[in-house]
């Protein structure tokens, strides 16, 4: 299990950038699976797999300016 004070992190600093809920749930989701040793960050298809679901999630403003 994730410690509150990381999870409570997380989500806040997914607020912060205007990003959906699911998007910090998702982080978290990862890194408890990372924690309880059921995934493997070097495991390139799992990051891949992983990353891809995140960034599905993820508002992107197109405007480059900013």
């Amino acid at each position: 299990m994730i410690h509150k004070k990381i999870k409570s992190a997380i989500e806040a600093a997914v607020a912060q950038e205007g990003q959906p809920p699911e998007l910090a749930a998702k982080l978290v989701a990862w890194m408890e699976q990372l924690m309880e040793g059921n995934e493997d960050i070097a495991d390139q298809e799992t990051y891949r797999r992983r990353t891809g679901v995140c960034f599905e999630t993820t508002i992107v403003n197109n405007d480059l300016t900013e």
